[in-house]
């Protein structure tokens, strides 16, 4: 018999004969690197981008977003340089945990199509103007009697959020009618999303696929490589061409083309895409691909200005309830009922004092966590998190289930951190982090109980 550990080697990800999980140092910092790029991309967006935001504390600003960026990193660095992938135990099976989130996800297929659309159903609409699909099955939803399904989904939610990572990742182990079955939810639930004309959903896939397929070809040295990791640039930037050019269609639909698109700033003020000069960027990108670019700039750009709003007013504590509109309605529906936790958030209170709309505005990742624990120690919070991503990383290349979906939710949790907190947001994600985080922080005291892990059990993880 013999543990789980992994080491350093000079190449990729290998299985020793031993049954030893050998990580590079290349696997083990891919992710920090990628993600501190990215962010610092965002920022790079937003102060020389296509908008001008009239930022009034560019130096708190600035400071605060690499303070946390740091952050980010030493709490991944320390993590990843002394952890190696746990061993685990699991109380179920991996294929039984994909056959009930498939099933559950297939039976809901109807009624949640029902409940998202309001009924409101046209194919064609969808693809040819997604803008006109958005406003009409939002109107045909606001019209609807209100049902039970919303509630279902939060409950069945452990089951039904991780279908796509644990199908793809664990593809091999599965039977033939269990794939069909979860292709045909996934691809549904994906489908849906695009009848209502709502981008979430397909940027979600895009964001996760290229680090599903490395975690899915972990136990061999195909992770990542310079051959590999260049496959997973060129994954994620087809996914973003195509996407860029739905979303420009989808925002122009919703009435807000190139002449006439504008962010509103609160108090009566209006920056114009007019305004911004982008010539420059209409020739380099072409006009099919602005209306898209300039738009997205504008959701990473806005969330970064509502922070800079955020960052002049008083902390008053959400009683650790105020990083989750969903917990917060909770908290407030068990205790008094009225919005008296909702209007203690950055976010009302930047609606207050701005008139940054919160329901239609960001704020970006941090202020919801300065609600709970102030600005001062979100650095703290951020850490947590690089650490949470290098471990559930480590484990999920170990082939720990739980750490698979876990670590997908980091992804998009820091993919969305200059937007807002998103995976808190909705109550299928939000519990979802939370249980998993239980669940496999147990399975990897269970298996340290125990001390090590079968070998059988370790060929069985990496087939």
């Amino acid at each position: 018999m013999s543990s789980v550990r992994g080491q350093i080697s000079d190449g990729g990800s290998q299985g020793r004969g031993d049954g030893t999980l050998v990580l590079s140092d290349t696997v083990r910092f891919f992710p920090i690197v990628f993600f501190e790029i990215f962010l610092l991309f965002t920022i790079f967006v937003f102060i020389f981008g296509p908008w001008q935001w009239p930022v009034t504390n560019p130096v708190s600003l600035y400071a605060f977003l690499l303070i946390n960026q740091l952050a980010l990193f030493w709490g991944y660095v320390r993590a990843v340089r002394k952890q190696d992938p746990a061993p685990f135990r699991l109380p179920v099976r991996i294929d039984q945990m994909v056959w009930a989130g498939a099933l559950l996800t297939v039976l809901l297929l109807i009624p949640t199509l029902k409940t998202d659309t309001g009924g409101d159903i046209d194919v064609i609409r969808a693809f040819t103007d997604p803008g006109a699909a958005y406003q009409d099955t939002r109107y045909a939803v606001s019209e609807a009697a209100p049902g039970i399904v919303s509630y279902i989904r939060v409950f069945f939610s452990p089951l039904l959020w991780p279908l796509l990572p644990l199908t793809l990742v664990y593809w091999n182990r599965l039977n033939k009618l269990t794939k069909w079955v979860a292709v045909l939810g996934i691809v549904g639930d994906a489908f849906i999303y695009l009848l209502i004309g709502t981008n979430k959903r397909l940027v979600d896939i895009i964001l996760l696929l290229p680090w599903l397929f490395i975690i899915r070809y972990r136990s061999a040295p195909k992770v990542p490589n310079r051959r590999s990791a260049l496959r997973f640039f060129c994954l994620l930037a087809l996914g973003l061409a195509l996407f860029l050019s739905y979303f420009g269609e989808n925002i122009a639909g919703r009435g807000r083309g190139e002449a006439e698109m504008g962010v509103y700033l609160g108090n009566g003020a209006v920056l114009r895409s007019n305004e911004m000069g982008n010539g420059w960027l209409v020739n380099l990108i072409g006009p099919g691909y602005y209306l898209g670019v300039a738009s997205l700039a504008s959701y990473i750009g806005n969330g970064y200005y509502g922070l800079s709003l955020a960052l002049q007013e008083p902390f008053v504590w959400t009683y650790g309830v105020g990083h989750s509109r969903m917990l917060t309605w909770l908290a407030e529906k068990a205790a008094t009922g009225r919005d008296e936790i909702w209007d203690r958030t950055y976010s009302s209170r930047v609606e207050s004092d701005y008139g940054w709309d919160r329901d239609v505005q960001w704020l970006s990742l941090y202020p919801w966590l300065a609600g709970d624990v102030t600005f001062y120690v979100v650095p703290v919070v951020m850490f947590l998190i690089g650490r949470l991503l290098a471990l559930t990383w480590l484990d999920a290349l170990g082939g720990n289930p739980f750490a698979t979906a876990l670590f997908s939710l980091n992804v998009i949790m820091i993919s969305y951190v200059s937007a807002n907190a998103q995976i808190f947001q909705f109550g299928e994600t939000v519990f979802v982090f939370y249980l998993y985080l239980y669940l496999w922080a147990r399975s990897r005291r269970a298996q340290r109980r125990v001390g090590e892990m079968r070998r059988t059990d370790f060929l069985l993880a990496h087939q």
